[in-house]
Order: structure tokens, then sequence, then C-alpha cells
């Protein structure tokens, strides 16, 4: 329910099989998208998330448990500092 503006050159991948959910012949493919967002009251979408939290850097990559979450983010993160270069 956020109103948010996509940075459009930002794109990545991750997929893995539905281990968890008992299908491990199923793959999930996730696309990831960054985006900017201000002034709104975050509220996780029950039927998709358990919980939201805003962390640090820092925070962010000591609770993802796996490595391609940290992949991802640590490629969001050189993506902003590129772009921050050129403003």
């Amino acid at each position: 329910g956020l109103e948010v503006t996509l940075l459009s050159d930002f794109r990545t991948e991750d997929s893995h099989a539905l281990v968890r959910e008992d299908r491990p012949d199923v793959m999930k493919h996730i696309v990831y998208f960054l985006a900017e967002y201000s002034g709104q009251q975050l509220q996780a979408q029950d039927s998709e998330v358990s919980r939201i939290a805003l962390m640090t850097y820092e925070e962010a990559m000591d609770s993802f448990q796996f490595e391609s979450s940290r992949r991802i983010l640590r490629e969001a993160d050189n993506y902003l500092k590129t772009v921050g270069e050129g403003h």
C-alpha cells in the first residue's frame, strides 16, 4: 500500500526451490527493485510478510539467513553508491 518511486535502473533476480513448503520440485523466481517512499506508515501484507522493520545496512546483513539475501543487499548498496556519485 505504499506510494513509491521506483529507481528504474536497478533490477536483480533470485530463485529457490519451495522446500519449506514441501514443494521441492517447484522453483520460486523473485525479481527485486529499489524504491523510495516518504512520510508513510509501513504495514506488512499479512498474506506475504510476517514482519516488517527499517534497519541499517549492517543490521540487515546480520539478520539475513541466506547468502543470496546478502548478495542482493550488496548489489543494491553498490548501485546506490554509484548513483550517488553521479549526482
